[in-house]
């Protein structure tokens, strides 16, 4: 799938920002299965995880909301999933 541009909205050369060898594309939507549903099944347990690292001192006070559609209005429209490719000696 890397090699189907249209696929993606965006691509990382991680050496340019010193990420490492290799470089990550930014799939486009509509995302590819099986990766929408698992944001459904995975969110709600993540984002409880991450707003109980976010109360604790110090840390900033952004909360995610309880539905991950409700993250999508809040104005979080690109997508995240991104896929990595490496070649020999490559690394992140």
């Amino acid at each position: 799938m890397y090699d189907e541009p249209e696929s993606f909205r965006s691509t990382v050369t991680m050496a340019r920002h010193r990420f490492g060898e290799g470089s990550c594309r930014h799939f486009a939507n509509p995302l590819p299965d099986p990766v929408p549903p698992l944001r459904q099944k995975l969110y709600l347990p993540l984002a409880r995880i991450a707003n109980t690292w976010a109360a604790r001192p110090g840390e900033p006070g952004f909360r995610f909301p309880e539905r991950h559609e409700d993250l999508l209005t809040e104005g979080r429209h690109r997508p995240t999933p991104l896929l990595l490719r490496y070649e020999e000696s490559g690394y992140n």
